[in-house]
């Protein structure tokens, strides 16, 4: 455990510098901050050993057996062509099982600073929400679907600059590399609506009667991508639960509910340029929450909430500053509120991070690098 809280505070200080340099020279890009992340937190992942990460082996073991050999018959029956293509390409490159480690995490860190750098009000605390929210710590062992996650919104970047025909390229894209990239449709579908109180409540019943409707769209699931009927075994789904789990779930849900309190609050207030996103960032919230709460110990469905839940890196900085920006006082107050509110949020999100890690969820400790 050590290892990543070092990490954190090597980030911070690099992050402190940059911030005091740009203070002096006033020529720093935002930006910037994303560098000592990547370094710290991307070096972290790429050099890790198999042992890192409860799949990490298996990835590693399917790179090995592959021995680069891809064909057209071979990508027609896979069940994910693009990420055994891909893996090919990198086996071709080195066919050391560290390897596919490397790539992995490279892809996983570069998108999702990518996507920051898009999205983010604040690039700082979104990097820092990625580690301390545990969705670093679930990369590095679900390392597959994080790809997928990460291409998924990628795409949504271009979303919300009314981009379809992009959007659907790496939607297609994401689905080819892991089979519960499909969700990403429904978010789609999310942004299409012009969102209001009837809508949202709507949403919401629909999010909530899954529990009836689950076991009809699990086996119909499962029958389309019968290589996750495993998920849906009672007694490895409480195993994978332990290893994959996020701790006290519930508690996590119930601080990104407070979030969208605040978001469903200051939406109506916003400028109409900053409405829309903030209302398309409400209803994938939405559905974040009701899934949290009604399938807090269901594997499958936690795999794939994590498709709606990773926008909580970017929506937090969001509906904290949007929340002091419409508020009635100074620019200096509004500042140094800003800045005091997010501070407190990062030190309290460092708590589950530490209880997480100290349960051993995702088998990320303890940590060991293939160069020892």
């Amino acid at each position: 455990m050590e290892i990543y809280l070092l990490a954190f505070l090597l980030y911070i200080l690099m992050a402190f510098i940059i911030k005091l340099y740009g203070n002096i020279a006033n020529i720093i890009p935002r930006t910037v901050y994303l560098v000592p992340f990547f370094l710290v937190f991307g070096s972290i992942a790429m050099l890790r050993s198999q042992f890192v990460g409860v799949d990490t082996k298996l990835y590693t073991l399917l790179f090995s057996r592959m021995q680069g050999q891809i064909d057209l018959d071979t990508l027609a029956n896979s069940k994910f062509p693009l990420y055994d293509l891909y893996s090919a390409l990198v086996f071709k490159i080195n066919a050391s099982p560290n390897t596919i480690i490397i790539f992995n995490s490279l892809i996983i860190i570069f998108g999702i600073c990518l996507i920051i750098k898009r999205m983010s009000s604040n690039v700082f605390v979104s990097s820092f929400l990625f580690v301390s929210l545990y969705f670093y710590f679930h990369s590095l062992n679900i390392s597959r679907q994080y790809i997928a996650l990460v291409i998924l919104w990628i795409g949504i970047t271009f979303l919300l600059k009314d981009k379809d025909v992009t959007f659907f390229v790496y939607y297609l894209m994401a689905c080819l590399v892991h089979s519960t990239a499909v969700v990403g449709i429904f978010i789609y579908v999310l942004y299409k609506i012009k969102w209001n109180k009837i809508k949202y409540f709507i949403l919401a019943i629909i999010v909530s009667i899954l529990p009836v409707v689950t076991k009809n769209l699990l086996n119909l699931f499962i029958k389309i991508f019968p290589s996750y009927a495993f998920y849906t075994d009672t007694e490895y789904g409480s195993q994978s639960f332990a290893v994959q789990g996020q701790g006290n779930k519930i508690y996590l849900t119930m601080f990104y509910a407070c979030f969208l309190i605040i978001g469903f609050l200051i939406q109506r207030r916003l400028t109409k340029d900053t409405v829309k996103r903030v209302a398309f960032y409400n209803a994938v919230i939405l559905v974040t929450v009701i899934l949290g709460l009604i399938f807090s110990k269901d594997v499958l469905m936690t795999r794939i909430e994590f498709y709606f839940s990773i926008l909580m890196i970017i929506y937090i900085p969001e509906v904290i500053i949007n929340f002091f920006k419409i508020a009635k006082m100074s620019v200096i107050k509004k500042t140094n509120y800003i800045n005091l509110t997010l501070a407190v949020v990062l030190l309290i999100t460092l708590v589950p991070m530490v209880y997480q890690l100290y349960k051993g969820i995702d088998g990320v400790i303890p940590f060991s690098s293939f160069l020892n």
